[in-house]
């Protein structure tokens, strides 16, 4: 399942990090691979690239470039990509966990919500209301975060020596990064950024 744009609707070549597949896929790659090389001595460190354009710990972020001269033309560009199921269903979980009932997010977001079943993912010119925009916002972020720190926390369990999350961008709410987060995560491994 390939990320989703909220702008056009439509899916990118880059896999979704709500896919709870390829969550299981990078796990038995990550073990596999440090277990292949690791007893090797060559690899000096491991330098993450978990997911966007160019494996960056970002949300697709640019155009047809390079990329696209090595695995061919996919629809990519800034934006927010978070509009297919997988994610929408997690977005739905967040609120959930954080609202408890559809009266309180009501209350929240100064919209009506009968069910978190009727709560899909939005751009800020859809949004409900202010609150409704910063929790995507927090939501949309702490995915990357989390699923960044998986990735540190799975090549951890399976290799001893340097591992550094490639990230980049400048940090608007649509790549998705935090840096300042990044760099807590990479610290609990002891990896760098």
């Amino acid at each position: 399942q390939g990320y989703v744009c909220l702008e056009h609707g439509e899916e990118t070549d880059v896999e979704s990090l709500w896919n709870p597949v390829l969550r299981e896929h990078v796990a038995r790659f990550i073990a596999a691979f440090c277990e292949h090389f690791g007893p090797t001595g060559v690899i000096e460190s491991i330098l993450l690239g978990v997911t966007g354009n160019y494996g960056e710990a970002i949300y697709v972020a640019s155009g047809n470039d390079w990329t696209a001269d090595v695995h061919g033309e996919y629809h990519t560009h800034p934006g927010f990509w978070a509009g297919d199921p997988f994610a929408v269903a997690d977005f739905r979980a967040w609120l959930r966990g954080k609202y408890g009932t559809p009266a309180v997010l009501s209350g929240a977001w100064g919209a009506f919500v009968a069910d978190f079943q009727d709560v899909t993912t939005f751009l800020q010119k859809d949004a409900p209301s202010d609150r409704a925009w910063l929790d995507f916002c927090a939501w949309y972020i702490g995915s990357m975060t989390q699923w960044s720190r998986f990735w540190m926390m799975e090549t951890r369990k399976h290799y001893p020596g340097g591992i550094y999350l490639c990230t980049g961008g400048h940090a608007p709410a649509e790549h998705g990064a935090d840096f300042g987060e990044q760099c807590k995560l990479a610290a609990e491994v002891g990896g760098g950024v």
